[in-house]
């Protein structure tokens, strides 16, 4: 059973709501993802909008600090495993004590929309 047959019609339409809101922020605000899978497929499923991939190499310290200096505003979409969660709720106090602002309204809901059938923005591609 693929993970798209086992949505139901009313999860897979707030599915692609959120996703449309997600593309409509996106033309105002940076998306942060994990890694440059997350971005290609966030590319394929049409965002357009800057999206910053965060694993480059560098701490978390020093990202928040580079994105506090151009950003007073940031959409965070890791994935909603263990480690994406540890990462995201260290990132997101880093970027507060910043004075950045963190959107976590998409990843929130791309939870409770999809709960434990995927947590990674990777899997999307198999849902659209």
């Amino acid at each position: 059973m693929s993970a798209h047959s086992s949505l139901t019609t009313s999860e897979l339409l707030d599915l692609k709501k959120i996703l449309d809101y997600a593309m409509e922020l996106n033309q105002r605000y940076p998306i942060i993802v994990e890694g440059r899978h997350d971005l290609h497929i966030l590319r394929d499923l049409g965002f357009t909008g800057e999206i910053i991939v965060f694993n480059r190499g560098i701490s978390m310290v020093n990202f928040a600090g580079e994105i506090a200096l151009k950003y007073r505003t940031v959409i965070l979409m890791f994935d909603w495993d263990e480690k994406g969660d540890a990462m995201y709720d260290r990132l997101k106090t880093l970027f507060l004590n910043e004075g950045v602002s963190v959107n976590g309204t998409i990843r929130r809901r791309l939870r409770q929309i999809l709960g434990s059938r995927i947590s990674s923005i990777e899997e999307l591609a198999f849902l659209l």
